[in-house]
């Protein structure tokens, strides 16, 4: 019984009170270095705090899940927020976890076949750069504000439908 508690109930608020204060000084940090160049090469700014502060919601929400499961009556209202509001800290960092991830490897190949590519180009004067799919989709696919507004969409209508479900 003393394991149950101390796994439901005071983890998540010992994991919340130690690892907010954290993120909040790593991320005070990264703002004084953003004008660094190893920050700078990085996709970008917002997408690294959007996914610094979902992360931070996502911990929150779940020490407040735990607490309204354990300690409000079935069914309360208080219980379906709480619950309602994890599923959105859920689905905001599974998105910038996507979008970053999306991006790195987008980037990763494109860098690859624009290399690939230069070199070919020497050797055979008639070959076309533009017909690997990476190179030609750079300004769409490799952009971090279409990549947003394509995903964003995406990412609202499941949560929707996750939300519908549970």
């Amino acid at each position: 019984m003393l394991f149950i508690w101390f796994v439901f109930e005071l983890l998540p608020y010992i994991l919340a009170f130690v690892f907010i204060p954290i993120a909040i000084h790593e991320n005070y940090l990264l703002y004084r270095w953003r004008n660094e160049m190893w920050i700078q090469k990085r996709c970008s700014l917002s997408s690294i705090y959007g996914l610094n502060a979902s992360l931070c919601f996502c911990i929150v929400a779940k020490a407040l899940v735990s607490f309204a499961m354990i300690r409000t009556p079935s069914r309360s209202v208080l219980q379906f927020v709480l619950i309602f509001s994890n599923n959105i800290a859920m689905w905001t960092q599974l998105y910038f976890v996507v979008l970053k991830n999306w991006l790195l490897y987008y980037r990763y190949f494109w860098t690859k076949y624009t290399m690939q590519s230069k070199w070919s180009q020497l050797i055979n004067a008639n070959m076309n750069p533009n017909a690997n799919w990476f190179i030609r989709n750079y300004r769409t696919f490799g952009n971090l504000s279409y990549c947003r507004k394509l995903f964003a969409p995406v990412f609202v209508a499941a949560f929707l439908l996750f939300s519908i479900g549970s």
